[in-house]
């Protein structure tokens, strides 16, 4: 029976180095990227724009959505949801939201809350 060497085994060559090191340099920049606009609340109902707001304005906002009416609350820079009239109030216990890309969505009520400006969702060809 054949055994195998794990000296081999564990030795780096040059090229396995430059690949983890281009890795990490990779991973380390990743973190300092910047995820998203986190300086607007977009209210969105239905598809169309309902409120821009300024995320560091201490608000509670009263709203009509396509079931009826929800309310939001702004605070420190972080959004959540008070009172929607749908039946799991699942948008309610979502809590608060307070990074760029995170949402808050109310399907009955065809309702999202998200941070940032983006024109666009998504493209699709």
């Amino acid at each position: 029976m054949r055994t195998k060497n794990i000296r081999n085994f564990l030795t780096i060559n040059v090229g396995d180095g430059i690949i983890v090191a281009i890795l990490l340099v990779f991973t380390i920049a990743s973190f300092g990227m910047k995820r998203g606009d986190k300086e607007n609340v977009i209210v969105e109902v239905n598809g169309k724009l309902l409120y821009k707001l300024s995320a560091s304005t201490d608000t509670i906002i009263n709203a009509t959505g396509y079931k009826g009416p929800f309310k939001f609350q702004i605070k420190e820079g972080k959004v959540r949801m008070l009172d929607s009239t749908c039946p799991l109030h699942l948008c309610v216990k979502e809590g608060w939201i307070a990074h760029a890309g995170d949402m808050i969505i109310c399907v009955p009520n065809r309702v999202k809350i998200s941070f940032g400006g983006s024109d666009y969702d998504a493209v699709i060809k």
